[in-house]
């Protein structure tokens, strides 16, 4: 327990010195739910610029309308961006990345060779993913869990460090 507090410590130091000389970057597979989310949570709590991309190789497609509705309820609006892909990001080494679960993660390091790749809720101290709503089509209550981690996430991360 003491080891994985001290990692925590050691992860939260890090992600800290990169956010000041690294762009951010949020990412999930399909980059229309979680991660777009996650990109402008952090744009309107910070009011600094970021990113977001997905691993799935099709782009500009839209959030699915009960997401919609649910971040807009949260002063959100998933419909102001549609989904890209890091296949069209240019230089990785310039950001800082976080993913949403160990699939993202796996995706990032491996098979596109990302440094400075950070799953968010260990990036915040804690533990899991970040489970993908989409599954749940119209389960409204996964997509509400789903941004209230993201929230408590990036509230948890950029906030110490603005």
């Amino acid at each position: 327990m003491l080891r994985q507090g001290a990692e925590c410590i050691a992860i939260s130091q890090r992600v800290a010195s990169l956010i000041k000389t690294k762009k951010v970057c949020f990412v999930c597979r399909g980059n229309i739910i979680r991660s777009k989310y996650a990109q402008l949570y952090y744009e309107k709590m910070t009011g600094r610029e970021a990113v977001s991309c997905g691993t799935f190789f099709s782009e500009n497609r839209n959030s699915p309308p009960v997401a919609v509705e649910v971040a807009l309820r949260r002063g959100l609006n998933l419909n102001s961006m549609s989904s890209t892909t890091i296949f069209s990001m240019l230089d990785l080494d310039d950001y800082v990345f976080f993913v949403m679960d160990e699939q993202n993660l796996y995706d990032l390091r491996f098979q596109f060779k990302a440094e400075n790749v950070y799953l968010l809720s260990v990036a915040a101290g804690k533990k899991g993913p970040i489970s993908d709503p989409y599954s749940h089509a119209f389960n409204a209550d996964k997509y509400h869990d789903a941004f209230a981690q993201i929230e408590d996430y990036v509230h948890k991360i950029f906030g110490a460090a603005s």
